[in-house]
């Protein structure tokens, strides 16, 4: 809360963060809807919102890509609080955990994460080296920022 006090844009920031959450939520109601579990088990999406944050739960938990411990949350969390069959819920587990790996895949997200963010932090480096040039502060040229460096040799996590 402090930083949105504190952004000279907060009004772009406050309603970009709804907008995200809004968004996770639609990712999590629109499987419901495809399956047709929202009709069949009177599904809405204040039930898809409580969905949402016990999925968190099994993401927490330190598996590779939360493979499995994502599915077994959900499906607990579906058959225990709505009465949704097994099968079902396994279904909307597998549906929505490949939706939302293909959405941040197809972003880029997982698949070429270190060498994008050493391309950031190298960007970013030469931003504050222009400034300080430009206030008449000394150039540092040597060597480009060493975690950039270490974020580039580390291998890629597929």
């Amino acid at each position: 809360m402090a930083t949105i006090y504190r952004s000279p844009r907060r009004l772009v920031l406050t309603f970009s963060t709804i907008g995200i959450w809004v968004l996770y939520v639609l990712m999590a109601y629109v499987p419901l809807e495809m399956l047709g579990l929202s009709s069949l088990y009177d599904l809405s999406g204040l039930d898809a919102t409580v969905i949402m944050f016990v999925d968190v739960l099994g993401v927490i938990v330190p598996t590779p890509g939360g493979a499995g411990s994502y599915h077994y949350v959900t499906i607990l969390a579906l058959t225990a609080f709505y009465g949704v069959p097994a099968s079902a819920a396994v279904t909307y587990a597998v549906f929505a955990s490949i939706a939302y790996k293909l959405t941040a895949n197809s972003r880029g997200s997982k698949t070429d994460g270190a060498p994008v963010v050493a391309a950031r932090i190298r960007s970013t480096v030469q931003q504050v080296a222009l400034r300080r040039n430009a206030m008449g502060a000394p150039l540092r040229t040597a060597k480009p920022h060493r975690m950039a460096q270490r974020l580039v040799q580390m291998p890629r996590i597929r």
